[in-house]
């Protein structure tokens, strides 16, 4: 399995590994000040460059909303094919503590409507 889309648990030890900070996507903005403050970075002009790069990597300018993303994305594939994707990575939902319902939530029922 390529490294980029491999399941965390095939990656690290959540249980075992004593980690000094963990950073969740839904509390990222939070997170990163939080450890820019750790690390004593307060000038304005990294705090900006981040932003940049935030928004770039996110991909915010397109979807501003993280639900946009998911209805976008996820809406272009069956339950079926979801099904199976969600296979791969239940332990990381369950790892950490994450539901799969707004995915199949965004999933078009009609397989006739889906854009391939």
């Amino acid at each position: 399995m390529d490294e980029h889309w491999r399941p965390m648990y095939f990656e690290c030890s959540p249980c075992t590994n004593h980690f000094d900070i963990i950073l969740k996507v839904e509390t990222m903005e939070a997170d990163r000040e939080a450890v820019l403050d750790l690390l004593g970075y307060t000038n304005s002009n990294i705090t900006l460059e981040l932003n940049h790069v935030w928004k770039a990597w996110t991909n915010e300018a397109k979807f501003p909303k993280i639900k946009d993303k998911i209805s976008h994305y996820f809406s272009q594939i069956t339950k079926d094919d979801l099904e199976k994707l969600y296979s791969i990575y239940e332990p990381d939902f369950t790892l950490f503590n994450y539901t799969a319902e707004k995915y199949f939530d965004a999933v078009r029922r009609d397989r006739n409507l889906v854009a391939r």
